[in-house]
């Protein structure tokens, strides 16, 4: 188990009542007055071969967002994946969004989020 997923399994048995931080500057999603959200990002680019043989699904990237609503680059990563082709352009597409940042007590505040990108092809009619 790595150092981050036992933080967070200790985090999560804290009760709902404390504010659960990763580190004196980092708020979980969770604890959040209002969590982020996304306000932009780019055009998100599907792997061509991936998009041919009809792979698609929910890549779940985790990272720390500052609080200007950035995804701070040495903190992104992938954490489930339906298909490893689809996680270097998931990174990329979370590394160029804008969110609105977390807030808490009244003040932005850097927090972990869990952002998913789905990859899904239309049918064609």
């Amino acid at each position: 188990m790595t150092a981050l997923a036992m933080i967070l399994a200790v985090a999560m048995q804290q009760p709902d009542s404390s504010v659960v931080t990763l580190d004196s500057s980092v708020v979980l999603e969770a604890a959040c007055d209002t969590a982020p959200r996304i306000l932009s990002g780019p055009r998100l680019y599907y792997p061509l071969e991936l998009l041919r043989n009809g792979k698609q699904g929910t890549v779940v990237v985790q990272f720390v967002l500052d609080t200007m609503g950035h995804a701070e680059r040495n903190s992104i990563h992938v954490i489930a994946t339906p298909h490893m082709g689809l996680n270097l352009s998931a990174k990329e597409y979370v590394q160029r969004a804008q969110f609105s940042p977390g807030i808490f007590h009244g003040r932005k505040v850097r927090t972990l989020v869990q952002f998913p990108v789905v990859y899904r092809i239309a049918s064609r009619r």
